[in-house]
């Protein structure tokens, strides 16, 4: 790869995966030519974001910090970046809100804000600037409010949303059926959602998986409008109260062309380790620890699921830039500084 252009200037500052320590340095602001600045993998010791460097790097297009120990709150400043494509610091400590001027940077493609833990508040109505973005993560914080109605705009590019394991209250909006020609992975679990699964969902018809899980109130029966989810290999209604019936018009539809289909749903009865319902198709509820888990799974599914969690954070092919999506090593100074009763976490564990 190229890191200066043709008039030697530096183009692309990788230092990933050196582990690092200390403060970013002030003087990446005289770098005025980058385009990527990759500082992932580090210890920055709670450092911000230096102003004078996103007031000064104009030409950014990816900035990644991932996994870099930043403090602080998502600078508002960013905005200036105005080329930027890519922006990944997931993994960190940054606290606050997500500013509002984040959503002016309309080239934003991939927008990671994952596993921070304490980002609060709620996700701007002006996400639907965002026309260009392939992935939005904001995984693990405790953002609240609904989820906006203006993610529906996104249809152009939008292949991954996934938003779990957050404190949004409201209905599953049924504008997410508007990202019908792209998107392939929903993931809302542990969000506290109520109602009921949109029958618009039916619409989006390269998704392959929704993760609903957890969402306590979220009840009534999966849509038959799913017969026409042909690309689905994964839903995930456990831990709701979602009806584990499963229409046999959608059971037909999966079961096409020999594809493996992945269902957990929500038991009754029965001992606590036996409550999830894991199969290929069922039409009813059925126990992982019963004498017929071979005609549940069949000979080849164990192996399926267990990597079933893979699906969340490994982006593949669908990310450029190879960015994997995956929590930080858990230490006791990522603890929420606000929460002495450690009330929420609780309601935030899968």
């Amino acid at each position: 790869e190229d890191f200066c252009n043709d008039d030697g200037l530096v183009t692309v500052f990788d230092v990933s995966g050196n582990k690092l320590q200390g403060m970013i340095p002030n003087e990446l602001a005289l770098l005025t030519t980058l385009e990527v600045l990759e500082l992932n993998d580090s210890d920055w010791k709670g450092s911000v974001l230096p102003q004078a460097m996103l007031s000064s790097l104009s030409h950014l297009e990816k900035l990644s910090i991932s996994h870099g120990g930043l403090g602080g709150r998502v600078p508002p400043e960013l905005r200036l970046l105005t080329n930027l494509h890519t922006l990944y610091l997931d993994g960190n400590r940054l606290s606050g809100t997500i500013p509002s001027e984040l959503f002016s940077l309309t080239l934003l493609e991939f927008l990671a804000l994952s596993y921070n833990y304490n980002l609060r508040g709620t996700i701007s109505t002006a996400i639907g600037q965002l026309t260009q973005l392939s992935l939005l993560s904001l995984e693990d914080n405790f953002l609240s409010g609904t989820i906006p109605t203006e993610i529906g705009l996104l249809s152009n590019a939008l292949g991954h949303l996934k938003l779990a394991e957050n404190d949004f209250t409201g209905t599953i909006p049924t504008e997410l059926g508007n990202l019908q020609d792209v998107t392939t992975h929903v993931v809302l679990h542990y969000t506290r959602l109520t109602g009921t699964i949109p029958t618009e969902l039916g619409s989006m018809a390269f998704l392959e998986v929704l993760r609903l899980a957890g969402n306590k109130a979220l009840e009534g029966p999966i849509p038959t409008e799913f017969d026409a989810l042909r690309h689905l290999i994964k839903l995930d209604v456990s831990d709701t109260k979602v009806d584990p019936i499963v229409p046999p018009l959608v059971c037909d539809a999966l079961s096409v062309d020999h594809r493996k289909f992945q269902l957990n749903v929500p038991c009754t009865g029965g001992s606590p380790e036996a409550t999830l319902s894991i199969c290929n198709c069922c039409t009813g509820c059925s126990s992982r620890t019963s004498d017929h888990d071979d005609d549940v799974l069949g000979e080849d599914d164990d192996e399926y699921i267990e990597g079933q969690d893979d699906d969340d954070y490994a982006m593949g092919d669908d990310d450029e830039f190879g960015h994997d999506l995956m929590p930080p090593p858990v230490t006791d100074d990522l603890e929420d500084p606000d929460n002495e009763t450690g009330e929420d976490d609780d309601d935030n564990e899968e």
